[in-house]
This record gives C-alpha cells, sequence and structure tokens, in this order.
C-alpha cells in the first residue's frame, strides 16, 4: 500500500476504493476539532486542482495548497501557484528527506529553494517533511516557517509546541495529522472517494473526545487522483463535514487556534466518573440477551443501551471494583454509521481489548459511532455484539449487523449513562 512519493523521500498515499456516488458511512460530530484542510496537486490529472479548489472556493472555505520546492519550475504547477497567490487559499511547502535542515547549510539551501517558489505564488510560514526531531523544527522556525508539520508523527489530535532554540519566541506550533488509526495511519488518501472521505470522517470524531485543542488535517491527493474528485469533495463537505460543526481553517489560523488553547485551556471535555454500581452479573446477563439480536432493544434489564455499553468497555479494559463496575456519564451514539458488514464476522480479542483501554484512557461524551477494530470498521452497535459477544465467554468472538432502536434520532434510542 505504501509506494514511492518525491523520489524516495516521502511515503504515498494509501490508495482507497469505491466507487464516487457510494455512500458516506461516518457522520461525526466534531464541534471542538480545528480542521486543515490540503490539497496536493503535483501529479493530479489536468484540470484536477481547478477543479477542487472551486468545490471549496463556492463554500467559502480555504485550503493549504501543498507543494514541493520545485514546483516553480514545473509548468503543470504554475497556473495553481498563480491562483494560490491570488486567493484565499495559503501556500504551504513539503520538504523531501535530504531537504530537511540539520543544520545551517542545509537550512540556507531550504531558504533559497522556498524564496523562487514564494516569488511564484506568495510567502509561505506552513511546511511539512520527515522532521523527525525538534532540531529541524526549530531551523525552519528560523527561516519563518511557524506551521510545521511532521509527516513521521504518530497519529493523534493533540498539536504541540514546536522545537525552538534559546531566545526564540514560543510561536511555533507543530500540528497533529489527526487520529487515522487504519493501517495507513495517516491523512493522505487517493483517489478521494466516500472511503477515503470517511477515514477522514473518523478522525474527525475520534479527535472530538480529545482534551485541548484538537487538529485533524484532511488532505485531498492529486497524485492517483480521479476527475470526480472534486465533486466527492463538495458532495462531502455539505453532507458531512459542515454539519460535524468542526472548525475549517488553514495551518496558519489553526496554529492561532491552538496558541489561544495553550494560552487560554477552555473547551475541554469533562466527565464526572462517580456513576452508580452495577454488578457485572447483570451486565452479562443483559448482553447475553444481545448475542443474536436482529434489533436493539431499548433498555435491558433496567439498563439502557449506553449504560450496558459503558459497563461492557469498562469490563473489557479491566475496569472492575470486585464485583462491580461504576459506570461514568456517557450519551449514545450521534448518528448512524452505515455497516461494512454482510454478515457475522469473527472479532480479534486483542484488538477489541485496545479499543475499550483506548476509550476509558480518553472517554468520550457520546459512543462513537464507529470505531475500527483491528482490521475492521465497527458501527457502535456492532462494537455493543462484540463486547457483549465477549462478556459472555464466546469464542471465536462475533459480532453482525443490527437494527437500532430509533435510526433518525440522534442517540438512535440508546438513551444515556448518567452520574448522579
Amino acid at each position: 500500500m505504501i509506494l514511492a512519493f518525491l523520489g524516495a523521500a516521502l511515503a504515498a498515499p494509501c490508495t482507497v476504493a469505491g466507487a464516487p456516488d457510494d455512500a458516506f458511512r461516518i457522520r461525526p460530530s466534531a464541534e471542538r476539532v480545528t480542521t486543515i484542510l490540503e490539497v496536493w496537486p503535483s501529479g493530479a490529472p489536468e484540470g484536477w486542482a481547478d477543479a477542487v479548489l472551486d468545490a471549496l472556493d463556492a463554500r467559502g472555505l480555504s485550503a493549504n495548497v501543498v507543494v514541493p520546492t520545485s514546483a516553480a519550475a514545473d509548468p503543470a504547477l504554475a497556473s495553481v501557484l498563480t491562483r494560490v497567490g491570488d486567493s484565499e487559499h495559503e501556500l504551504a511547502v513539503v520538504l523531501a528527506d535530504d531537504q530537511v535542515p540539520r543544520d545551517k547549510r542545509s537550512q540556507r539551501a531550504v531558504r533559497a529553494s522556498v524564496r523562487a517558489l514564494e516569488k511564484a505564488s506568495e510567502p509561505t510560514k506552513t511546511a511539512l517533511g520527515r522532521l523527525g526531531s525538534r532540531n529541524p523544527e526549530a531551523l525552519l522556525g528560523q527561516i519563518g516557517f511557524r506551521s510545521l508539520v511532521d509527516l513521521r508523527a504518530v497519529p493523534s489530535a493533540a498539536p504541540r509546541m514546536a522545537g525552538h532554540f534559546e531566545g526564540m519566541p514560543r510561536i511555533d506550533v507543530a500540528l497533529a495529522p489527526g487520529p487515522y488509526e487504519d493501517e495507513c495511519g495517516e491523512p493522505r488518501a487517493t483517489p478521494f472517494l466516500p472511503m477515503a472521505a470517511d477515514r477522514a470522517a473518523l478522525a474527525l470524531e475520534l479527535a472530538n473526545r480529545v482534551p485541548g485543542t484538537p487538529t485533524v488535517r484532511v488532505a485531498v491527493v492529486g497524485a492517483g487522483g480521479l476527475d470526480t474528485d472534486a465533486a466527492v469533495l463538495g458532495r462531502w463537505l455539505d453532507e458531512v463535514l459542515v454539519p460535524s460543526r468542526a472548525q475549517v481553517v488553514t495551518a496558519e489560523r489553526a496554529r492561532s487556534i491552538v496558541l489561544a488553547g495553550f494560552r487560554s485551556p477552555t473547551d475541554t471535555p469533562t466527565t464526572s466518573y462517580e456513576g452508580r454500581l452495577v454488578d457485572v452479573e447483570q451486565l452479562r446477563a443483559g448482553a447475553s440477551v444481545l448475542v443474536d439480536a436482529t434489533t436493539l432493544p431499548r433498555t435491558i434489564d433496567d439498563l439502557s443501551l449506553t449504560e450496558l455499553f459503558a459497563g461492557l468497555v469498562l469490563m473489557r479494559a479491566g475496569r472492575t471494583e470486585g464485583s462491580v463496575v461504576r459506570l461514568r456519564a456517557l450519551e449514545g451514539p450521534a448518528t448512524l454509521a452505515s455497516t461494512t458488514l454482510v454478515g457475522p464476522v469473527d472479532v480479534d480479542p486483542e484488538a477489541l481489548t485496545r479499543v475499550a483501554s483506548s476509550l476509558v484512557g480518553a472517554w468520550p461524551h457520546e459512543v462513537p459511532s464507529a470505531v475500527p477494530v483491528g482490521d475492521r470498521l465497527l458501527t457502535a452497535s456492532e462494537l455493543l455484539l462484540a463486547l457483549a459477544s465477549a462478556s459472555t465467554g464466546s469464542e471465536p468472538i462475533v459480532t453482525h449487523p443490527v437494527a437500532v432502536p430509533e435510526p433518525n434520532e440522534r442517540g438512535l434510542g440508546w438513551g444515556r449513562s448518567d452520574t448522579p
């Protein structure tokens, strides 16, 4: 899946499958997430970049147009560079591995190559590359780059202060890529089909429960792109991203938001952990009712589905208190995710445990609409059935598609888990 890009310097984006008219399966709530749109025009089909930028312009959204330092000498990118300079979009430069500055000499080489690029378009303060350490970040900061993206960064939604040398102002930020927790582990995927959009939507939903000022990058990549990418992007913006209430900005605007969040930490999810105690055997009894269900009931033995979900997650993560579990505050899933399953499937026990532990470590305010478990993407209801199967001692652990009580309502009829 990982190919060569920019010579051997950068890994290629993930390749996704599907059809342009496929339905979007993930519709996140992302009101806390600062989202950075990126357009990578290098290697794109003719007219691709203009169509993608037209889709953004029609919706009043700005993106970072990401190009290599050699773009000024590439006739295929000349009109794109001019358009960026005349628009609200912002230029960003991606550095090949041998361009990442490690000392003063290589720093001067970067400065010279970027100056030539800026003359063909506009000044830029955003750089991407496989930086690998704080020293290159500090050297780039000395040149004037303020928003930095380390393409080696682990999947995360937590931005941080960039590396700096003594005496430098603390104004540079390393933006997080987002929690892309699949095999690829990064924002770039091509072509921009609904499956690529679903990857980004899932990252937004996971990021929404991260404390602080979470950031997610969404990349639309021309190399390997299709002439349908702009239409899919426009449909996704209208149907998914804008309704998610995510804040869509350029990297430099994201940097300002992150710095403000560092100075005044607010809008952090708060969850009370003083929930009521539920007997483990009551949870197991409730789980046994779900194992073969085709439609989820609203309640089971005085437990809402959300309470049962919370209890089974805590059990799977080993957070029992003797023979009881202390529930935590939780809302039902915001929206109904479309299933990727066609029938019963086995679930990896270790992957299920990792998911439960991750949820406990960063407890969400609502049940995620969909979660990757191993190599499968499970809806909230399918994850509930997998947890139920595991709690009853089933081998193998199994799950299957299942209907919900209220598919058109926020919360899906799951109820909630309250704290006293």
